[in-house]
């Protein structure tokens, strides 16, 4: 059999894997839960991701693309959100090294020649511009806003904080802030604030998806009132973030930004005002990162990735916006998907300038 590779995405929400021979040719595509190991911890994070990896195995079998007991993969590549900092690369690279002592992975039915692991920033800007100058916003469960004009590495270089002053400001910039979870958020509170209003549209979506079980349906299955999920959780919110089984988890928030969305085509007040706080970031970030790179001459790209991106009015304002900054740029959609990307970083070998943990 030929060379086989892995690209990976790890969220918030979900895992993607993908299998792809030396051509990028698509053998097998699996999903696992989410991924991020800042939230959900070392081992439930490598969980997702072998889940993912595991079912990708099945499906390329199932499709008659996949042969042998055990497969070896040359590389595996894995763009994981909260990967980009050492932190999260630490945690998934440790919880790597007990199961492998414990020797759990000569269980499984791969084997691999190296894995490198990246932030899905990383993986999403290469997927954008196969290493092409250019900016990504990454607007799923969280969000991010990455630039950058080269792929050599440079001495010292690295991703900062938008509001930190960054080393080597010519190469690199990130930001990190509003996402699927903070327009859910925002949300949740709109609608504790219209309860008592029969009439209010969000209020009439979110409680109809409820009530047929396309939103939190654990807590309809243990017989919650939405009201009181509601309203409990509005509480939790207005004085901190929400934490993961307290009341709604991180998931379940940011599920609520796709009524967002179709609350704001129906002309909610409350709705719009939210996405257009969430266009307003994005602008914002975009704009502070042409500020500081010396991009080449030209209009600048800038691809998106992720579900709050659904969002026809969230586009159409980005799209009118961001021609007119200070330095020209324009949506555009990214040449492949994220875990494509990925993929692609494992077949040509392709590193990032920052620090990331390669295991052999």
């Amino acid at each position: 059999m030929d060379a086989l590779y892995v690209g990976i995405d790890g969220g918030g929400t979900k895992t993607k894997c993908i299998i792809v021979d030396a051509s990028c040719n698509e053998l097998g595509v699996g999903f696992g839960g989410p991924s991020n190991p800042n939230r959900q911890g070392g081992p439930r994070a490598v969980d997702s991701i072998v889940a993912a990896v595991l079912d990708a195995i099945r499906d390329g079998r199932d499709k008659g693309n996949l042969h042998g007991f055990v497969l070896h993969f040359e590389r595996m590549l894995l763009g994981i959100s909260g990967a980009a900092g050492p932190r999260g690369r630490e945690i998934l690279a440790k919880e790597g090294a007990v199961r492998r002592e414990a020797g759990s992975s000569t269980k499984l039915p791969f084997t691999y020649g190296s894995f490198r692991i990246v932030g899905d920033i990383h993986t999403a800007w290469y997927a954008a511009f196969e290493g092409e100058p250019g900016i990504i916003f990454i607007a799923g469960t969280g969000c991010a806003v990455y630039g950058r004009i080269r792929l050599q590495e440079v001495p010292d270089e690295q991703t900062y904080c938008l509001f930190t002053s960054p080393k080597t400001p010519e190469y690199s910039f990130t930001r990190s802030g509003d996402g699927g979870f903070s327009v859910g958020r925002s949300g949740i509170i709109a609608c504790a604030n219209a309860l008592r209003n029969p009439s209010d549209i969000l209020v009439g979506l979110m409680r109809d998806a409820y009530a047929s079980g396309k939103l939190w349906a654990d807590h309809r299955a243990r017989g919650e009132d939405f009201s009181r999920i509601v309203m409990r959780s509005a509480g939790i919110l207005f004085s901190t973030s929400a934490i993961e089984g307290q009341s709604l988890s991180h998931t379940e928030i940011a599920a609520v930004a796709f009524y967002v969305s179709e609350a704001s085509l129906r002309f909610h007040a409350a709705s719009r005002d939210i996405l257009s706080q969430t266009s307003l970031y994005l602008y914002e970030a975009i704009e502070s990162i042409l500020a500081i790179l010396p991009f080449p001459n030209g209009v600048v790209p800038v691809a998106y990735f992720g579900s709050v991106f659904g969002s026809p009015l969230l586009y159409a304002r980005l799209w009118r916006e961001l021609p007119h900054l200070h330095r020209p740029a324009k949506l555009v959609l990214p040449k492949h998907s994220i875990e494509h990307g990925a993929a692609l970083m494992a077949i040509r070998d392709i590193d990032v300038p920052e620090h990331v943990v390669s295991i052999k």
